[in-house]
């Protein structure tokens, strides 16, 4: 998984990731799930792409080599004071044996 965002954020505003999941193995990745939860302090606002749910994120299978991009969106309160930095970590899963998409 790689995730993009802003280098900072202002309160008040919007936050905005990208997410990218790619299946890096040799074989299909079949219940592929991804979770990101929503930094402390923050409000979750929105997912669209390949997820249009809250967090856990049921993607299905992915083929070789095949990759979802998932966009999320959170609220920075405009009292927010902390944390700071935001920390804003995103995982992935299959239960596929030993083909862990990145």
């Amino acid at each position: 998984i790689a995730k993009t965002g802003p280098a900072s954020a202002t309160p008040g505003s919007t936050v905005v990731y990208t997410l990218t999941v790619v299946n890096d193995g040799p074989s299909i990745a079949d219940n592929v799930t991804v979770t990101d939860p929503t930094p402390a302090g923050l409000t979750f606002v929105s997912t669209s792409g390949a997820c249009t749910t809250a967090f856990p994120c049921l993607l299905g299978s992915l083929q070789p080599a095949e990759s979802r991009v998932i966009t999320v969106t959170f609220q920075v309160p405009s009292a927010y004071t902390a944390p700071n930095p935001i920390v804003n970590v995103a995982s992935v899963s299959t239960t596929t044996a030993g083909d862990a998409p990145g």
